[in-house]
């Protein structure tokens, strides 16, 4: 195709429509920067045409530029307000930015326009949910899968909010049909895994878990996940593996997440990697001169004096650990400490 459209520019180098599809090919195959330059001399010779502008803003989305996506969309619909798929991307900015309500009268209007526009089913979908509207949400999933069966995002979507609704059985199918259509999709491992984990197919659950994380090293939900799961298990094996992981991201610096206090649980560590793993804990949270000062806690001892012990956790409240620490502080030798 786009030896084709080169021809015709040899022949007639002012073809917008040209171009244009020469933009599109360049967006499809991720050269964002070079979509834009061509589409911008599309619409510098013809600016009246309503679907230059929708796919230029959908290339500045990919780019975040969010703006220039918004202004060019609204310049679509002022060309053709009937422009169903410029409706969808003005809501799916709004949706972006939280505006739920906003972006569920775009979506609405590009039904009305297109009542078999699976993409705006879909999005509809994912925002009812983010209204905490489970049932409507899965209504539209289903309408979205009626008219594209081989829809792997609404497959996983569907997935998602039958899971909330307390069905995982049937979200453990969506999830499945999801990654037979797409076998990448990291999001889709992770929420099976989820599903089986629900099951108490823990064994399960820690292989998608796995191929997530194959696929997507940064999904820190899985990786979360994962870490659960191997104590349940009791796989203290994983669980060091899964640490040593934590800690190459850490040094690389390219990791989201505080690695956890994993090595603490695993019987097999070797001291001088338990002592390792608790000083980079600690200098997560706070300095010692820092807690001195805003707690008062005194760190210089005399071989008489009591230590003080000082107790961190976000579980004191309606937790078990409030109720099971109860006897810890009952049992502790006061003379001492």
């Amino acid at each position: 195709a786009e030896a084709l459209y080169r021809q015709i520019l040899q022949a007639q180098p002012d073809h917008p429509g040209a171009l244009h599809l020469l933009g599109m090919i360049a967006y499809q195959v991720g050269r964002h920067e070079v979509a834009v330059e061509y589409v911008k001399q599309a619409i510098a010779l013809n600016p009246t045409v309503a679907e230059f502008h929708n796919n230029i803003g959908t290339v500045y989305v990919e780019l975040g530029q969010i703006e220039a996506a918004r202004r060019h969309f609204n310049t679509a619909l002022q060309l053709q307000p009937n422009y169903a798929e410029a409706q969808c991307n003005l809501g799916n900015l709004l949706r972006n930015e939280g505006k739920f309500e906003e972006a569920v009268v775009y979506y609405r209007r590009a039904l009305a326009l297109k009542p078999d526009y699976a993409a705006a089913y879909n999005n509809l979908g994912l925002t009812l949910h983010s209204q905490s509207k489970p049932a409507e949400a899965e209504a539209h999933y289903r309408k979205a899968l009626a008219l594209m069966p081989a829809f792997a995002e609404a497959h996983n979507n569907l997935g998602i909010t039958l899971a909330d609704q307390g069905h995982p059985a049937e979200a453990e199918a969506h999830y499945r049909k999801a990654l037979a259509l797409m076998p990448a999709f990291a999001e889709a491992h992770g929420n099976l895994g989820n599903a089986l984990k629900d099951q108490g197919r823990l064994e399960e659950a820690v292989v998608q878990y796995r191929r997530a994380l194959a696929l997507r090293p940064d999904l820190a939900e899985a990786e979360s996940q994962l870490m659960h799961q191997l104590q349940h298990l009791c796989d203290w094996p994983g669980l060091e593996e899964l640490f040593d992981r934590q800690r190459k991201f850490v040094r690389e610096q390219s990791h989201p997440q505080i690695p956890p206090f994993t090595l603490l649980a695993i019987q097999s560590s070797p001291a001088e990697q338990l002592v390792c793993a608790r000083n980079h804990s600690a200098s997560r949270f706070s300095s010692f001169a820092t807690l001195r000062e805003q707690f008062g806690f005194n760190f210089v001892r005399t071989s008489k004096s009591k230590l003080r012990i000082g107790y961190l956790s976000a579980d004191f409240h309606q937790h078990a650990t409030a109720y099971l620490i109860a006897e810890l502080f009952e049992l502790h030798d006061q003379a001492r400490f």
